[in-house]
């Protein structure tokens, strides 16, 4: 747009940050860097930072963020590019042991053995739902202040589905997760766990365990609907990449 800007970001996401803007076609995006990290700390610590220096290039933080609000943009920043990442082909033949390590080696599972996503499979998931399978569901992206989000399809959910050992009864449930908008992996330095909370005549139907056994691993379909969400946040949102769009401490909901 024209306008200069001065994202500020914790030193700890440097390396996220300037190879974010690279890959959008901002190489020259002015950053502005604080210690690490800003949150449980006083105020008294707060005004150090503001006070106290850019961690990475060493000026004054405060003249720096003016500088970059203030300064006339140059020729290279104001150019724009779109990247746009390859998805490879849309089929793939190999035998199984084989497919099962392309999965896992290129990120695309939770490295724990899925379900081979033939097209006969995701075909049998897709008759779950009545929605176009071309149909763009929604989009997800690790956190949207920091990531462009990324559209799928209810086809590229029934994939995901079918990876995570779902039945096409549960499509319904995985579909609704997705067209939330809400990954199942931040980007956070914490390491935050989400939850979805299903009702409805269809628990029933699925014989959803509730009153007894509702977060346990006593039901298929808690299993896969929960493993699909991770799945497709992976593959449908690019989350769940260590160093590069999750930075979060130890994985687990405790740290």
């Amino acid at each position: 747009m024209g306008i200069p800007t001065a994202p500020t970001v914790t030193v700890a996401f440097k390396d996220l940050a300037t190879s974010t803007v690279a890959k959008r076609g901002m190489p020259h995006e002015r950053i502005c860097f604080t210690p690490h990290p800003i949150w449980g700390k006083s105020d008294e610590q707060m005004y150090a930072y503001l006070e106290g220096n850019d961690p990475v290039t060493g000026k004054p933080l405060m003249p720096e963020v003016i500088a970059a609000l203030t300064n006339p943009l140059i020729a290279d920043e104001q150019k724009t590019v779109t990247v746009t990442p390859s998805v490879g082909p849309p089929t793939f033949v190999d035998t199984y042991d084989s497919l099962q390590k392309y999965y896992m080696n290129k990120g695309m599972t939770d490295f724990v053995p899925i379900i081979i996503p033939t097209k006969e499979k995701v075909d049998a998931m897709l008759k779950g739902t009545s929605h176009d399978p071309e149909e763009v569901i929604g989009e997800l992206t690790p956190a949207r202040e920091s990531f462009p989000a990324w559209k799928f399809t209810v086809r590229n959910v029934a994939v995901n589905a079918v990876m995570a050992g779902a039945e096409p009864e549960y499509l319904p449930i995985i579909l609704a997760i997705a067209a939330s908008g809400l990954p199942s992996l931040s980007s956070s330095t914490n390491s935050f766990a989400t939850a979805a909370v299903i009702n409805g005549p269809l628990r029933d139907t699925l014989n959803m365990n509730y009153g007894i056994g509702a977060m346990g691993p006593f039901s298929q379909v808690h299993a896969a609907v929960g493993r699909a969400w991770t799945l497709f946040s992976k593959n449908c949102g690019n989350c769940g990449q260590p160093g590069e769009t999750t930075w979060a401490r130890k994985g687990t909901p405790s740290i």
